[in-house]
């Protein structure tokens, strides 16, 4: 199972199943997140690696000044207010950087 090949169709809201032999190949499971890009006629899927995901946002934001970071007052509350907030020293130590 090199390249699995299915067909899916969308109902009505815009859902779509991904074939079975797709779904195992990329180990897929409920709750995942998918990324959707879209060509000229094409959708390229791809699986997000949380991971990958989350020491990407980090490299961003350490490129970037804090100003260089819009928050909208309601993004500011729930991050002073978020129970679950890491400082960036525990997250580099989290991601082995």
């Amino acid at each position: 199972m090199k390249n699995p090949v299915g067909i899916g169709t969308m109902t009505t809201k815009g859902q779509i199943t991904i074939p079975r032999e797709i779904r195992k190949k990329l180990n897929l499971k409920q709750g995942e997140q998918l990324l959707f890009v879209a060509g000229e006629d094409e959708v390229l899927i791809r699986k997000i690696d949380k991971q990958d995901l989350i020491k990407s946002l980090y490299e961003k934001a350490c490129q970037s000044e804090p100003e260089d970071i819009p928050l909208n007052k309601e993004e500011q509350e729930q991050m002073d207010s978020d129970e679950g907030y890491v400082s960036l020293e525990e997250a580099k130590r989290e991601l082995g950087l």
